[in-house]
């Protein structure tokens, strides 16, 4: 009866209890595959891919959003 989402979430859970070991092999490879990525698409536009880990990709996400909406030009 879970979602999805909890399911997934109910899973970490139990494998962290049976075997910390292996997650904490798994964050150490997911740290070291970090990375930002910026790609110029054309017409002054560039793409953006960051993978971070979630409280540093939370953080950027709200520096990003704000600068977007502060360059919002309003349409006549």
């Amino acid at each position: 009866g879970l979602t999805p989402a909890n399911l997934r979430r109910a899973t970490r859970r139990a494998v962290a209890r049976v075997d910390a070991d292996a997650v904490a092999k798994r964050r150490a490879k997911a740290i070291a595959q970090r990375s930002v990525k910026m790609w110029e698409i054309g017409d002054g536009m560039s793409g953006l891919e960051a993978i971070l880990p979630t409280p540093v990709a939370e953080a950027a996400w709200a520096v990003i959003d704000a600068t977007a909406h502060q360059a919002m030009v309003p349409r006549g």
